[in-house]
């Protein structure tokens, strides 16, 4: 048994791993290859990034009109009636005005026409927009004695003042008439006064703050555009009847029909709300909700170009159905006791329940009480106030 002899695989390993090592040392080196810096691109306007945040910004713009979608569709419809009812006949369209002259003893049938439209119109509006009113305990929740103060400071105000929130805050105001601005800006002044002294956004249940209304519904919008296209194509359709036809049926039915999307208009933009109202004029209360600033924006925005188209040019020498040959726009430019404090009447009544002439009538096709007793007592204040007039001389 002779023992096996390693010496020879010791030297093979010792020579494989020289061999090894000084293939490793004779490896070339590698270094590390710098990275190329990145390439800034300039921010300048036709940049994709500039692009892209300039779209976001639209996008939030958009958001953030929204919720005011609605009310301003409401506000444009409102806007084409009352041009249209110029256009038409002749007249400005004002609601207490058309009141007005039942109260004087005017019993001209265009007047019973637009009324009864205003209130048919509630009607649909009851029967197919229902979210166009508050719950019946909204104006329940005030006693029933400040709604006839309101009602009668409502009446007698804007018979004296001669204008509500159509006649002289939308009519008045497209003609450019002052008389209508210093109205306008005194009835929403002591409107916020009331309504924040009184704390009639608070009775109605509204909560303190900046209210923002969420985003409207597919079927408000369905709505409120269907009520703005059914405005245009009225108008529209009575001037292309008007070349061939000039009948006073047919000036009676542009009544109604125009008192019916008139107050579809009203409903589509929140005005039949009292608590919408409230939030409005309550800024002195701590609560305010914009959004009848773009239903009077959306109004004066088609009735101030074509009021003075119509003013300033002889694109229409005369009403397109009225049998008169001139238009019956108001003349008077005197600013006195009579104008501010029917004004200040008619805010004060305004802040103190919600309600102004349109959307009360309108309000009667919901059958509540309320809305019932803040019109009557509305036609008591004109009965009242023709009579001080009188006795004043």
């Amino acid at each position: 048994g002779q023992r096996p002899c390693h010496c020879k695989t010791m030297q093979l390993g010792s020579q494989l791993s020289k061999h090894t090592l000084a293939s490793r040392t004779a490896a070339p080196t590698r270094t590390k290859q710098a990275l190329p810096a990145p390439r800034l691109l300039p921010l300048h306007p036709n940049s994709s990034t500039q692009k892209r945040r300039e779209s976001l910004t639209r996008m939030n713009a958009l958001g953030a009109l929204e919720p005011f979608v609605v009310p301003l569709c409401g506000g444009l419809a409102i806007g084409t009636l009352s041009l249209g009812k110029l256009a038409l006949s002749g007249k400005v369209l004002g609601i207490s005005g058309a009141v007005k002259g039942l109260v004087v003893g005017d019993r001209a049938l265009w007047r019973y026409s637009f009324i009864a439209g205003l209130i048919a119109g509630g009607f649909a509006l009851v029967n197919y927009f229902p979210s166009a009113f508050d719950p019946a305990s909204t104006l329940a929740a005030l006693p029933l004695s400040r709604i006839i103060t309101a009602g009668f400071l409502v009446g007698s105000g804007t018979f004296l003042g001669n204008g509500c929130t159509s006649g002289h805050g939308i009519c008045g105001n497209a003609r450019f008439s002052l008389r209508s601005l210093t109205a306008t800006l005194t009835f929403m002044a002591f409107g916020a006064a009331a309504g924040g002294l009184f704390h009639t956004a608070a009775l109605q249940g509204v909560q303190p703050g900046l209210i923002i209304p969420p985003p409207p519904s597919t079927s408000a919008v369905t709505f409120a555009t269907s009520v703005l296209g059914s405005s245009l194509a009225l108008v529209s359709g009575l001037a292309l009847m008007a070349k061939n036809i000039r009948a006073t049926w047919l000036e009676l039915a542009a009544d109604f029909g125009t008192g019916v999307l008139f107050a579809l208009g009203l409903g589509a933009a929140g005005m039949t709300m009292p608590t919408k109202v409230s939030s409005f004029l309550g800024v002195f209360a701590g609560t305010f909700d914009p959004s009848l600033a773009f239903v009077m924006g959306g109004a004066l925005l088609v009735a101030t170009p074509g009021y003075q188209l119509i003013m300033r040019t002889k694109v229409l020498p005369h009403p397109l159905l009225a049998t008169a040959s001139t238009f019956n726009l108001p003349t008077s430019k005197t600013i006195d006791w009579k104008l501010l404090g029917g004004a200040a009447l008619f805010g004060t009544g305004w802040g103190l329940a919600g309600l102004c002439p349109g959307p009360a009538l309108v309000s009667v096709a919901t059958l509540q009480v309320p809305s019932i007793v803040f019109v009557a007592s509305l036609v008591a204040g004109m009965v009242v106030a023709q009579k001080v007039e009188q006795l004043a001389g």
